[in-house]
């Protein structure tokens, strides 16, 4: 995978908090104050997504562990996994506050952008990060004050993201250190990104209790981690295609683009890896193979291939490329495009196509993302590809698209192309690196 081609994958799933995110920075209390010294205090560790083994394209949008208990004072310490699918934030709400009850009550729930006016399409992500800043590794850690008398939303780092094929410094942790008069109680975490599918609990214990020790905390992640691996290795296996036969002859192949914890409903015939459509019990939401399936495929010329979102909740992909090989794809069809917001609220943007590596560095609590016109589909949906570049634009979990927090986004959950001419046609995901997939088309066969 190229620069160009990874520089892309940071900003996509900037999405759902653009579009889907709800106002973060309303109601949060947020300082790099100096809170109260708390004798005993400890520091605890929590990862955030986790590391894909070799050759697999993996996502844990997850926190591990996912629970864990502290004390008032106590410090903790969000870091990112070493996985290029990985970008997040880390939210802690208010005393007792539910993702879902964040997500679709207090705070105003889901906000649509209004795609006649392209100015309206910037939305603030990275998240309130108090004045000055703090809770990033160069900064001193945020602490988190709890608000009796008022509606608190509690309070959200900026994104959470590794560095680009050796482009910046990324922004790989947070930190929170809890006011030495936090209530005790259950205080619950996501990932604005992801929405109440990537959540964790901390609860806080009256000083007067003991809570688990490190290599407690250090065990239950790892068996966390343990577990998730085992499910998503059992749930990576690629079916046979499911295919129609349309009156004039040609076929309808189906591929999954992604797949992972869903509901049986939001499956797509058994294309996806997880034993032949039939979701087990136990879906486990916060899971996601980044992968096309089957990736590979021969069809005749005429045939029509349709790719469905088959991901967990709110993980987009797309289907971009055909006319080139997919290490030369160009910049521009990203479906986004980063910029900074100056002091007197100006927007400043790259050139089009370009990309700036380090962005969430470069204007700290000041970014901004824009929706590019590779957002939603260069060409209809089932047209014949004849040459060029073309683009699904984004597709996301039909499931997603019917909840309330996805009702009315501008996007569709499938797209299909129709190949008249034999060739390879090479494609990827311009979200999730690795994500790659190829067409073979042969002759229509003559009749003897």
């Amino acid at each position: 995978m190229n620069r160009s081609s990874q520089g892309r994958i940071v900003w996509a799933l900037v999405l759902l908090a653009i579009l889907a995110g709800p106002v973060v920075h309303l109601g949060h209390r947020a300082a790099a104050q100096e809170s109260t010294p708390v004798p005993g205090a400890q520091t605890w560790n929590v990862l955030v997504n986790n590391v894909s083994p070799k050759g697999e394209h993996w996502s844990f949008n997850s926190f591990y562990p996912d629970h864990l208990e502290v004390h008032p004072g106590d410090t903790i310490v969000f870091s990112l996994a070493d996985n290029p699918q990985a970008m997040h934030t880390v939210h802690m709400l208010a005393l007792g506050m539910t993702p879902m009850e964040f997500y679709q009550g207090f705070s105003g729930g889901f906000v649509q952008p209004n795609l006649a006016q392209p100015g309206e399409w910037q939305r603030t992500f990275f998240g309130y990060q108090g004045n000055p800043p703090c809770g990033r590794a160069d900064q001193p850690s945020c602490v988190f004050i709890d608000i009796t008398d008022d509606i608190s939303f509690g309070i959200a780092s900026p994104v959470l993201v590794n560095p680009l094929d050796g482009e910046g410094v990324g922004n790989t942790s947070y930190s929170i250190t809890l006011d030495a008069a936090v209530r005790p109680g259950p205080y619950y975490l996501l990932s604005d990104v992801d929405g109440p599918s990537m959540i964790g609990r901390i609860d806080v214990l009256p000083f007067d209790q003991p809570v688990q020790t490190a290599a407690d905390l250090e065990a239950a992640a790892a068996r966390q981690y343990e577990a998730d691996l085992v499910w998503l290795a059992g749930h990576e296996r690629i079916d046979y295609p499911a295919e129609t036969s349309n009156p004039d002859g040609n076929k309808t192949w189906q591929v999954a683009a992604g797949s992972g914890g869903r509901s049986v409903a939001s499956d797509v015939g058994g294309t996806g890896k997880n034993n032949g459509g039939q979701q087990s019990a136990a879906a486990k939401m916060w899971l996601s193979i980044n992968e096309f399936s089957p990736s590979q495929m021969v069809i005749i010329a005429g045939d029509t291939v349709t790719w469905t979102n088959s991901s967990s909740g709110p993980v987009p992909h797309t289907v971009t490329g055909f006319g080139s090989e997919s290490a030369a794809l160009p910049m521009d069809m990203s479906p986004f495009q980063p910029g900074c917001m100056t002091s007197s609220g100006e927007l400043q943007l790259p050139e089009p196509g370009g990309f700036q590596f380090d962005i969430w560095n470069s204007c700290p609590g000041m970014e901004v993302d824009n929706l590019t016109t590779a957002s939603m589909p260069s060409e209809p949906s089932g047209s014949p590809y004849t040459d060029g570049e073309r683009t699904s634009g984004i597709l996301l979990n039909q499931a997603y698209l019917d909840s309330p927090i996805g009702a009315g986004l501008p996007f569709s959950s499938s797209y299909s192309v129709t190949f008249t001419n034999p060739g390879t046609y090479t494609y990827e995901c311009a979200i999730h690196p690795g994500m790659t997939g190829a067409v073979v088309v042969i002759p229509k066969p003559h009749p003897r």
